[in-house]
C-alpha cells in the first residue's frame, strides 16, 4: 500500500477507510463528514476567489494576488478531482457497499500528486513574496513585478506537472515515490518555516522603520502589508498542520513502525492533507480587507441585478 497522498485510487482509500471502520465505526462517520464538507468547502471558496481577483483590475494587476489566484486554481481543482473521491470512499466504506473500481487509478494518483505538489509550492511561493516585501520592503515593486509573478508561477506548475511522472511508470519502485514525495514536501515546508521564522523576527525587530520608510515611498498607510504577513502566518499554519501528520505517516510506514496504529491515522491524516485546500480561500477572505472589500462590490451588484 503506497502512503503519499496522491495514493488516492479508490480501490486503496477503501481499503484504508475499511481499516478505521475494522477499528471504530464512530471514526468513519466523522471521516465521512468531513470528506463529504471538504469539496464543497474547496470548489466554493476557491471559485469565490478567482471571480473576485480577474473581475477587477485593481486586484488582478497585484503580482501577489497572481499568486494567490495560482493558489485557488490549485485548490479548485483538488476539491473537484480529488477530494470527492476520497470522500466517495469514505461513505461508500461506512454504508458496507463496493465502489465500482476504476480503470485510472494510475491517472488520479498522478493528477492527485501534482495538485497537492502545486498547492504546497504556490504557498511556499506567497510565503517568499511576502519574505521578500518585508526583507526588501523598499525595492520590492523593482524586484516582484507582474512579470516574474507569472514566471514563477509557470515554473512551479511546471515542477508539479514533472515530479509525479514516476507514477505513471508501472516497474517504477512505490518506495521511492514516497521517498521522493517525502524529501521534496519537507523540502518545501523547510523553506516556508525558514521564511516564517525570518519574517516573525524582522517584522518584531523593525516594523516601526519599516512602516516609516513605506510610508515616504508610498505617501499612503502600510497596514495592509503587515496584515497580509499574518495572513501568511496563518496559511503555514495550516499547511503545516496539514501536511506534518501526513508525512509522519508516510515515514512511519516507510520504515515499517507501528504499522497497526498508523494504518487507522492515515486515511485521517490523508484528510487533513485536502483540507489544506478548503480553509485556504476562508484564511485569505479572512485577513485580506481589500479582496473582503470587493467581494462586498461583486454581491452588492450582483443582488441589485
Amino acid at each position: 500500500m503506497e502512503s503519499t497522498p496522491a495514493t488516492l485510487s479508490e480501490d486503496t482509500v477503501g481499503s484504508l477507510w475499511q481499516n478505521v471502520r475494522e477499528f471504530s465505526f464512530f471514526l468513519t462517520v466523522i471521516g465521512a463528514v468531513l470528506t463529504t464538507v471538504l469539496p464543497v468547502l474547496s470548489i466554493g471558496g476557491s471559485s469565490l476567489l478567482l471571480i473576485v481577483i480577474t473581475k477587477y483590475r485593481q486586484l488582478r494587476h497585484v503580482p501577489s494576488n497572481l499568486l494567490l489566484a495560482s493558489l485557488a486554481v490549485a485548490d479548485l481543482l483538488i476539491g473537484a478531482l480529488v477530494q470527492p473521491l476520497h470522500g466517495l470512499a469514505c461513505v461508500c466504506v461506512l454504508m458496507g457497499t463496493k465502489c465500482s473500481s476504476t480503470s485510472y487509478s494510475d491517472v488520479h494518483q498522478y493528477v492527485a500528486s501534482l495538485l497537492t505538489h502545486s498547492s504546497c509550492l504556490n504557498i511556499a511561493l506567497i510565503t517568499i513574496d511576502r519574505y521578500i516585501c518585508i526583507v526588501e520592503s523598499l525595492r520590492y515593486p523593482a524586484i516582484m513585478t507582474k512579470a516574474r509573478a507569472i514566471q514563477t508561477i509557470i515554473i512551479s506548475w511546471a515542477i508539479s506537472v514533472v515530479l509525479p511522472v514516476t507514477r505513471l511508470i508501472p516497474s517504477y519502485p512505490s518506495i521511492l515515490i514516497t521517498f521522493s514525495h517525502i524529501i521534496l514536501i519537507s523540502a518545501v515546508l523547510s523553506v516556508i518555516i525558514f521564511c516564517y521564522i525570518k519574517i516573525s523576527s524582522i517584522s518584531r525587530r523593525h516594523k516601526r522603520d519599516i512602516c516609516c520608510q513605506l510610508q515616504a515611498v508610498t505617501k499612503g498607510p502600510v497596514n495592509q502589508d503587515f496584515k497580509s504577513v499574518k495572513t501568511v502566518f496563518l496559511v503555514v499554519g495550516a499547511v503545516i498542520l496539514s501536511y506534518v501528520p501526513l508525512l509522519a505517516v508516510q515515514v512511519c510506514l516507510a520504515f515499517n513502525v507501528l504499522k497497526d496504529q498508523v494504518e487507522i491515522i492515515h486515511p485521517f491524516a490523508v484528510t487533513f492533507c485536502l483540507l489544506n485546500s478548503s480553509v485556504n480561500p476562508l484564511i485569505i477572505f479572512l485577513r485580506s480587507r481589500k479582496i473582503r472589500r470587493f467581494l462586498n462590490r461583486l454581491v452588492k451588484r450582483n443582488a441589485k441585478t
